[in-house]
């Protein structure tokens, strides 16, 4: 496994075409600058999605929106997204449940880790 602390994704979705997904406990503020190299080469603009459940776990803080603008994130857009579509969140449990490793690490509780690998929490 990388030693990355994020996965960025495409999606197939007009208004978040990537998702950032935690893939390590650690505070999102300590991966800014490495985040905003990874995406400078996808020659992208416009609004990301982050979700972090590994270190923020499944509640209101789990997913965020910020603006990149092809070179810095802008922190002044962060925003919490309290409710995301299905599709979504059904791309990200897919996501972890093929990466339990990821999982072991994190702010989730046993048994909330169970239902991710089962895929029946999201």
């Amino acid at each position: 496994m990388q030693n990355k602390k994020f996965e960025i994704k495409e999606l197939n979705s007009k208004t978040h075409p990537y998702i950032v997904l935690s893939t390590h406990h650690v505070n999102p503020i300590e991966w800014v600058d490495e985040l905003e190299r990874e995406l400078s080469k996808k020659k992208y603009s416009g609004r990301i999605l982050l979700d972090l459940l590994l270190s923020n776990g499944y509640n209101e803080d789990r997913f965020f929106e910020i603006y990149f603008d092809g070179t810095k994130l802008n922190l002044d857009t962060l925003s919490n997204l309290e409710s995301v579509s299905d599709e979504v969140r059904l791309f990200s449990v897919e996501y972890y449940s093929q990466h339990t490793d990821m999982i072991k690490n994190s702010v989730l509780t046993k048994p909330q880790r169970y239902l991710v690998k089962k895929k029946r929490i999201y």
